[in-house]
């Protein structure tokens, strides 16, 4: 439960820290007791106020010299590559990727601001001759006006900054709107941005709930382009709304990943791949593996050696020492999981990983209970996988069946 001495985070509109109307609680999915914070919730007015102050900073914004653009992006940059240990805490304890990913997660992000710093000076365009005497073709690139970014709980750091620093590289001014699962780096960073010298306006962020806040900042009249990562269903309705008003829009979405193992495949390189690419982070990215499909002639020392290499993976506290699994990220996420396990008993496919769902600890956050775990473990074949050939699941990725 939250309290009066947990701390309050408010949106930053205008260059100043703007409070909504209530707050909502952001929990550590492994450790539901840990509050790390009461965040703001935004709505329609202040979206409103965003892209206003947005509106009012772009003209100088826009025409201002590159290099105290450079400068400020820079400088966020550094501090976030100084802190990426605190930072990176923060982001296990809010998402739930296991700190060392988190920690990466984190030194991605200060990198992404610096290399965009350095494109700031980089700004280029194009002279061509004409087939008229004496005319020049002069092709040069301007910025677009407000951005409004929409951002995805997977994650939380990286996502914000490869959108964030382009757009301002570049002369634009943005109003980030963050997944309401994960504030909580997206609001760190929006402390940074607002000490970096950058002007008042140019960067707002509002937190609030996506059918609220994000439906808003798509069909605001002032704002001129979106970019979002996301659901393939809300992408879809995003891009309606831009096509209906002529806003530039920018979508990723989803994925739905095979991992082909041939029979020449290196066995070692092949089976660390597979764990990395379907259980680390939780499995909970687009560009993880959903699916194995193994051939005839290396699928016995592949299984064989997939089972002592995930009966070595431990799944816990994102932030406890030698995790290689921490938890997913929100009750719906668990429940969605646990439906397919039992789509996948009852098909008969994959009798799931025995041995390393023995090794799941007791329910704290988003992760099996025992009952489940017991359940689970029922079964009477007690091979760690059945034969993952054109085994078709509708989770986001294999992990999801394990947390």
């Amino acid at each position: 439960m939250t309290n009066d001495t947990t701390p309050r985070h408010d949106n930053l509109i205008g260059g100043q820290w703007v409070a909504g109307h209530g707050t909502a609680p952001n929990r550590n999915p492994s450790n539901l007791a840990d509050v790390i914070g009461d965040y703001t919730q935004g709505d329609a007015s202040q979206v409103d106020a965003a892209v206003q102050a947005a509106r009012a900073a772009f003209p100088a914004w826009s025409t201002s010299g590159i290099q105290a653009r450079s400068d400020a992006l820079d400088k966020i940059g550094n501090e976030i590559l100084a802190r990426r240990e605190e930072l990176g805490t923060l982001l296990a304890r809010e998402e739930g990727k296991t700190r060392p990913e988190a920690i990466g997660e984190v030194t991605r992000a200060g990198h992404i601001f610096k290399f965009y710093a350095g494109e700031c000076l980089r700004l280029a365009g194009e002279t061509l001759p004409s087939v008229r005497p004496g005319i020049g073709i002069e092709i040069t690139r301007e910025p677009v006006g407000v951005v409004g970014i929409v951002t995805p709980w997977n994650f939380p750091i990286a996502i914000p900054a490869w959108k964030v620093a382009p757009a301002l590289a570049f002369g634009n001014c943005v109003v980030l709107k963050p997944a309401d699962l994960v504030p909580g780096c997206a609001w760190a960073l929006a402390e940074i941005i607002s000490r970096s010298g950058i002007p008042a306006g140019v960067f707002n962020l509002v937190m609030g709930r996506g059918s609220v806040i994000g439906d808003a900042l798509v069909n605001h009249a002032g704002v001129d382009a979106i970019s979002f990562t996301g659901s393939v269903g809300v992408g879809g309705r995003i891009a309606a709304a831009c096509a209906a008003s002529l806003k530039k829009v920018q979508l990723e979405m989803g994925g739905k990943n095979p991992q082909v193992v041939l029979d020449d495949a290196d066995l070692g390189s092949a089976v660390e791949l597979c764990v990395q690419s379907a259980f680390f982070s939780t499995g909970q990215r687009c560009t993880a593996s959903s699916r194995l499909i193994v051939t005839d002639g290396i699928y016995p020392a592949f299984i064989e050696a997939m089972q002592k290499r995930m009966a070595a993976l431990t799944v816990g506290d994102a932030c406890g020492a030698g995790v290689h699994i921490g938890p997913v990220s929100s009750q719906a996420q668990l429940d969605q999981d646990l439906s397919y396990i039992e789509i996948g008993r009852a098909e008969g496919q994959v009798e799931t990983l025995r041995a390393m769902l023995l090794k799941l600890v007791a329910r704290e956050g988003f992760t099996l209970s025992e009952e489940e775990r017991a359940r689970i473990d029922g079964c009477d074949d007690p091979a760690v996988l059945d034969r993952w050939i054109d085994n078709t699941f509708e989770a986001k990725t294999a992990a999801d069946l394990f947390q």
